[in-house]
Protein backbone atom coordinates (compact mmCIF):
# COMPACT_ATOMS: atom_id res chain seq x y z
CA UNK A 1 0.00 0.00 0.00
CA UNK A 2 3.02 2.66 0.60
CA UNK A 3 4.18 2.04 -2.61
CA UNK A 4 0.49 2.66 -4.35
CA UNK A 5 0.49 6.10 -1.94
CA UNK A 6 3.91 6.79 -3.62
CA UNK A 7 2.51 6.71 -7.02
CA UNK A 8 -0.21 8.50 -5.67
CA UNK A 9 2.18 11.64 -4.33
CA UNK A 10 3.42 11.44 -8.18
CA UNK A 11 0.38 12.54 -9.62
CA UNK A 12 -0.20 14.97 -7.18
CA UNK A 13 2.91 16.65 -8.09
CA UNK A 14 1.51 16.96 -11.72
CA UNK A 15 -1.76 18.27 -10.50
CA UNK A 16 -0.18 21.53 -8.16
CA UNK A 17 2.53 22.29 -10.92
CA UNK A 18 4.62 24.83 -10.14
CA UNK A 19 3.58 24.26 -6.53
CA UNK A 20 6.51 21.43 -6.74
CA UNK A 21 9.06 24.14 -6.96
CA UNK A 22 11.51 23.85 -3.66
CA UNK A 23 11.39 27.06 -1.42
CA UNK A 24 13.03 27.34 1.40
CA UNK A 25 10.15 28.25 3.66
CA UNK A 26 7.48 25.93 1.83
CA UNK A 27 6.19 22.94 3.45
CA UNK A 28 4.25 19.86 2.45
CA UNK A 29 2.10 17.87 4.87
CA UNK A 30 1.41 14.24 3.67
CA UNK A 31 -1.03 12.95 5.69
CA UNK A 32 -2.00 8.70 5.53
CA UNK A 33 -5.33 8.06 7.50
CA UNK A 34 -5.26 3.92 8.84
CA UNK A 35 -7.77 1.86 10.55
CA UNK A 36 -7.10 -1.45 12.62
CA UNK A 37 -9.37 -3.73 10.99
CA UNK A 38 -11.51 -6.28 13.50
CA UNK A 39 -9.66 -8.68 14.85
CA UNK A 40 -6.86 -6.66 15.10
CA UNK A 41 -5.02 -4.95 18.11
CA UNK A 42 -3.04 -1.16 17.60
CA UNK A 43 -0.50 -2.44 19.28
CA UNK A 44 0.53 -4.62 16.48
CA UNK A 45 0.30 -2.00 14.40
CA UNK A 46 2.22 0.17 16.28
CA UNK A 47 5.71 -2.32 16.84
CA UNK A 48 5.32 -2.35 12.80
CA UNK A 49 5.31 1.39 12.58
CA UNK A 50 8.20 1.28 15.07
CA UNK A 51 10.40 -0.59 12.11
CA UNK A 52 9.11 1.99 9.61
CA UNK A 53 10.42 4.39 12.09
CA UNK A 54 13.47 3.49 11.38
CA UNK A 55 13.48 4.10 7.85
CA UNK A 56 11.63 7.67 8.56
CA UNK A 57 14.42 8.51 10.42
CA UNK A 58 16.60 7.70 8.06
CA UNK A 59 15.06 9.49 5.03
CA UNK A 60 15.53 12.64 7.87
CA UNK A 61 18.96 11.89 8.18
CA UNK A 62 19.61 11.96 4.54
CA UNK A 63 17.65 15.55 3.75
CA UNK A 64 14.82 14.35 2.42
CA UNK A 65 12.09 13.85 4.90
CA UNK A 66 11.38 17.41 7.99
CA UNK A 67 10.37 15.34 10.13
CA UNK A 68 7.75 12.26 10.61
CA UNK A 69 5.05 11.56 13.33
CA UNK A 70 1.91 8.87 14.35
CA UNK A 71 -0.34 10.07 15.79
CA UNK A 72 -3.50 8.72 17.66
CA UNK A 73 -6.37 10.20 16.87
CA UNK A 74 -9.23 10.99 19.09
CA UNK A 75 -13.02 11.99 18.69
CA UNK A 76 -12.30 11.61 15.04
CA UNK A 77 -14.91 9.03 14.17
CA UNK A 78 -12.88 8.73 10.18
CA UNK A 79 -9.93 6.56 11.27
CA UNK A 80 -7.72 5.64 14.45
CA UNK A 81 -4.14 6.45 13.36
CA UNK A 82 -2.74 8.92 11.41
CA UNK A 83 0.80 9.38 10.36
CA UNK A 84 2.48 12.55 8.62
CA UNK A 85 5.70 13.79 6.72
CA UNK A 86 6.61 17.19 6.46
CA UNK A 87 8.73 17.94 3.09
CA UNK A 88 10.27 21.09 1.84
CA UNK A 89 9.25 20.23 -1.51
CA UNK A 90 7.03 18.16 -3.21
CA UNK A 91 9.84 16.44 -5.37
CA UNK A 92 11.07 15.00 -2.53
CA UNK A 93 7.70 12.74 -1.78
CA UNK A 94 7.81 10.61 -5.02
CA UNK A 95 10.57 8.75 -3.77
CA UNK A 96 10.51 9.27 0.34
CA UNK A 97 12.63 6.03 0.89
CA UNK A 98 15.08 4.94 -1.37
CA UNK A 99 16.33 1.20 -1.29
CA UNK A 100 19.67 2.80 0.06
CA UNK A 101 18.35 3.43 3.07
CA UNK A 102 17.35 0.00 3.83
CA UNK A 103 20.08 -1.40 3.77
CA UNK A 104 21.41 -3.01 6.97
CA UNK A 105 18.36 -1.64 8.17
CA UNK A 106 16.65 -4.65 9.00
CA UNK A 107 17.17 -8.31 10.30
CA UNK A 108 15.24 -11.42 7.94
CA UNK A 109 12.53 -11.13 10.93
CA UNK A 110 11.81 -7.33 10.55
CA UNK A 111 12.19 -7.65 6.59
CA UNK A 112 9.56 -9.96 6.92
CA UNK A 113 6.86 -8.17 9.22
CA UNK A 114 7.96 -5.01 7.03
CA UNK A 115 6.43 -6.93 4.02
CA UNK A 116 3.52 -7.69 5.76
CA UNK A 117 2.35 -4.08 7.01
CA UNK A 118 -0.96 -4.11 5.42
CA UNK A 119 -2.07 -6.75 7.88
CA UNK A 120 -1.74 -4.36 10.61
CA UNK A 121 -4.01 -2.07 9.26
CA UNK A 122 -6.03 -0.50 6.82
CA UNK A 123 -4.88 2.50 5.09
CA UNK A 124 -7.92 4.58 4.35
CA UNK A 125 -7.31 7.71 2.46
CA UNK A 126 -3.87 10.05 2.05
CA UNK A 127 -4.19 13.86 1.48
CA UNK A 128 -1.32 16.64 0.48
CA UNK A 129 -1.65 20.11 2.17
CA UNK A 130 0.87 23.02 2.53
CA UNK A 131 1.73 25.01 5.60
CA UNK A 132 0.42 28.80 4.57
CA UNK A 133 1.41 30.55 8.27
CA UNK A 134 2.00 29.37 11.17
CA UNK A 135 3.81 30.10 14.66
CA UNK A 136 6.77 28.34 15.75
CA UNK A 137 6.14 25.37 13.55
CA UNK A 138 8.81 23.88 11.08
CA UNK A 139 7.34 20.70 10.02
CA UNK A 140 9.22 18.76 13.50
CA UNK A 141 6.80 17.75 15.85
CA UNK A 142 7.86 17.48 19.21
CA UNK A 143 6.24 14.23 20.71
CA UNK A 144 5.13 15.31 24.30
CA UNK A 145 2.58 18.08 22.42
CA UNK A 146 -0.58 17.26 21.98
CA UNK A 147 -2.21 18.26 17.87
CA UNK A 148 -6.25 19.89 18.26
CA UNK A 149 -6.94 19.91 14.90
CA UNK A 150 -9.82 22.11 12.79
CA UNK A 151 -11.07 21.62 9.35
CA UNK A 152 -12.84 24.68 7.95
CA UNK A 153 -14.94 25.50 4.85
CA UNK A 154 -14.73 28.88 3.79
CA UNK A 155 -18.12 30.48 3.65
CA UNK A 156 -19.29 31.29 -0.29
CA UNK A 157 -17.55 34.93 -1.11
CA UNK A 158 -15.19 34.51 1.54
CA UNK A 159 -11.04 34.13 1.20
CA UNK A 160 -11.02 32.56 4.85
CA UNK A 161 -7.22 31.09 4.48
CA UNK A 162 -6.50 34.37 4.06
CA UNK A 163 -8.11 35.55 7.09
CA UNK A 164 -6.26 33.11 9.09
CA UNK A 165 -3.05 33.67 7.52
CA UNK A 166 -2.64 37.34 7.77
CA UNK A 167 -5.37 38.17 11.17
CA UNK A 168 -5.11 34.64 13.22
CA UNK A 169 -1.87 34.17 12.94
CA UNK A 170 -1.07 37.34 14.48
CA UNK A 171 -3.67 36.39 17.27
CA UNK A 172 -1.85 33.16 17.86
CA UNK A 173 1.74 34.60 17.97
CA UNK A 174 0.33 36.52 21.11
CA UNK A 175 -1.11 33.60 22.45
CA UNK A 176 2.06 32.07 22.43
CA UNK A 177 4.05 34.76 24.20
CA UNK A 178 1.43 34.55 27.17
CA UNK A 179 1.96 30.86 26.70
CA UNK A 180 -1.03 29.80 25.89
CA UNK A 181 -0.12 27.64 23.27
CA UNK A 182 3.39 26.39 21.78
CA UNK A 183 2.88 26.37 18.11
CA UNK A 184 0.07 26.95 15.74
CA UNK A 185 -0.36 26.70 11.77
CA UNK A 186 -2.93 27.00 9.20
CA UNK A 187 -2.15 24.59 5.35
CA UNK A 188 -4.70 24.38 2.89
CA UNK A 189 -5.92 21.48 1.07
CA UNK A 190 -3.71 20.40 -2.38
CA UNK A 191 -5.13 16.84 -2.77
CA UNK A 192 -7.68 15.77 -2.77
CA UNK A 193 -8.84 19.02 -4.23
CA UNK A 194 -12.05 20.61 -5.43
CA UNK A 195 -14.45 22.93 -4.24
CA UNK A 196 -17.06 20.06 -3.41
CA UNK A 197 -14.80 18.90 -0.73
CA UNK A 198 -16.12 19.63 2.85
CA UNK A 199 -12.87 21.02 3.96
CA UNK A 200 -10.57 23.46 2.25
CA UNK A 201 -8.00 24.15 4.78
CA UNK A 202 -7.22 22.92 8.23
CA UNK A 203 -5.68 25.17 11.96
CA UNK A 204 -3.58 23.11 13.80
CA UNK A 205 -3.10 24.06 17.25
CA UNK A 206 0.28 22.59 19.65
CA UNK A 207 -0.12 22.36 23.46
CA UNK A 208 1.33 20.70 26.36
CA UNK A 209 -0.50 18.94 28.45
CA UNK A 210 -1.39 21.60 31.02
CA UNK A 211 -2.07 23.88 28.31
CA UNK A 212 -5.01 21.65 27.01
CA UNK A 213 -6.73 22.01 30.48
CA UNK A 214 -6.62 26.17 29.88
CA UNK A 215 -9.28 28.25 28.97
CA UNK A 216 -8.42 31.56 26.84
CA UNK A 217 -11.76 32.81 25.75
CA UNK A 218 -13.76 35.79 27.12
CA UNK A 219 -11.92 38.60 28.76
CA UNK A 220 -8.68 36.77 28.47
CA UNK A 221 -9.68 36.16 24.71
CA UNK A 222 -10.01 39.91 24.40
CA UNK A 223 -7.18 40.82 25.68
CA UNK A 224 -5.32 38.41 23.04
CA UNK A 225 -6.77 39.59 20.61
CA UNK A 226 -6.52 43.61 21.27
CA UNK A 227 -2.46 42.72 22.52
CA UNK A 228 -2.56 41.22 19.13
CA UNK A 229 -4.05 43.70 16.88
CA UNK A 230 -5.02 46.60 18.28
CA UNK A 231 -8.30 47.67 20.01
CA UNK A 232 -9.67 49.46 16.92
CA UNK A 233 -8.94 46.66 14.39
CA UNK A 234 -9.82 44.10 17.64
CA UNK A 235 -13.33 46.06 17.29
CA UNK A 236 -13.48 45.18 13.79
CA UNK A 237 -12.60 41.20 13.92
CA UNK A 238 -15.60 39.85 12.34
CA UNK A 239 -17.67 37.28 13.97
CA UNK A 240 -16.34 33.65 13.14
CA UNK A 241 -19.28 32.07 12.11
CA UNK A 242 -19.42 35.04 8.88
CA UNK A 243 -16.52 33.69 7.11
CA UNK A 244 -15.80 29.70 7.73
CA UNK A 245 -17.66 26.95 9.00
CA UNK A 246 -15.99 24.65 11.59
CA UNK A 247 -17.04 21.00 10.01
CA UNK A 248 -14.84 18.92 11.85
CA UNK A 249 -12.65 18.80 15.57
CA UNK A 250 -10.23 16.58 16.57
CA UNK A 251 -7.49 15.59 18.51
CA UNK A 252 -4.26 14.10 17.94
CA UNK A 253 -1.63 12.00 20.41
CA UNK A 254 1.77 11.82 19.29
CA UNK A 255 3.11 8.33 19.91
CA UNK A 256 6.20 7.72 17.42
CA UNK A 257 8.69 10.82 15.84
CA UNK A 258 11.55 11.05 14.43
CA UNK A 259 14.72 12.96 15.72
CA UNK A 260 16.05 15.83 14.09
CA UNK A 261 18.60 16.07 11.23
CA UNK A 262 21.57 16.04 12.96
CA UNK A 263 23.34 18.85 12.03
CA UNK A 264 27.28 17.64 11.18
Amino acid sequence: MKKIFVATFAFVILCVGDLAVQAQDRIFLVTDYTHIPQGRRAEDYIAVEKLWQRRHQKAVDAGICLGWTLFRVENGGRTDFVTVRAYDSLDKSINPWPESLSQGLYNSDEAKIMEGTGDSRQSIFSEVSERIAAVGYNGRVDSSLVNVRNYMKSMPGKDALNIEATVYSKIQAEAKKAGLIEKWAVAKRLYPSGKDMNWDYYTANWFTKKQMKQAWDGEKRRKIVEAALGKEEAAKLPDNATWRTRVRNEIWYPILATEPRSKK
